[in-house]
């Protein structure tokens, strides 16, 4: 069975990350306490292994600091929560999570 990835699925994929994202604002962006975190930038990018011809037809989008990305967001809770989310979406397709603080 192969692990191939098509178009579809990297659509599909990306409308799980903005549910989880919209989820995770309901849930913790709402909470007074964590008005006093710092901010927390999260963006998922292509893996090494994904040529930048396949990272344009699933839609990414080029940055010339963070270079291609499918989805970002940014946080004003830890973050913790919501990584681990994002990175249980992603598994399986070629792409990785980085994290920064603003």
């Amino acid at each position: 069975m192969s692990n191939t990835k098509t178009l579809s699925d990297y659509k599909d994929l990306y409308k799980e990350l903005l549910n989880v994202r919209e989820s995770h604002r309901d849930t913790f962006e709402n909470d007074i306490s964590n008005s006093r975190l710092d901010a927390l930038y999260i963006c998922i990018r292509k893996a090494h292994s994904m040529n930048w011809r396949m990272a344009k037809k699933i839609g990414m989008t080029k940055d010339y600091y963070y270079g291609w990305f499918l989805f970002s967001t940014s946080t004003n809770s830890n973050g913790e929560e919501l990584k681990t989310a994002l990175a249980e979406k992603i598994k399986g397709y070629d792409l990785v999570i980085s994290e920064r603080q603003l």
